[in-house]
């Protein structure tokens, strides 16, 4: 609550699951998951992470809110392109 990191997740606490909707079949998306076990209130979560487009044409929607109801601070998107 006050700022101080209480610990840190382990790669092995992150697990990756299937998010296919119930609607379509030709979905192949994924999410990574965990489980928080911190039994005191509030508590703030940081995350960061990188992804690597070696072809791409268009920048993807990009959302920096996960669910509206949980507020979200600061977010920011990074672009970085080479010179040719």
């Amino acid at each position: 609550m006050d700022g101080k990191i209480v610990r840190r997740l382990k790669n092995t606490e992150i697990i990756d699951r299937s998010a296919i909707s119930e609607i379509s079949m030709s979905e192949d998306n994924f999410e990574k998951c965990f489980e928080l076990r911190h039994n005191e209130y509030p508590y703030k979560i940081t995350y960061t992470f990188k992804k690597s487009y070696p072809n791409y044409l268009f920048i993807a929607h990009w959302s920096p809110v996960i669910y509206y109801t949980l507020p979200t601070r600061k977010a920011s998107l990074n672009v970085f392109l080479p010179l040719e």
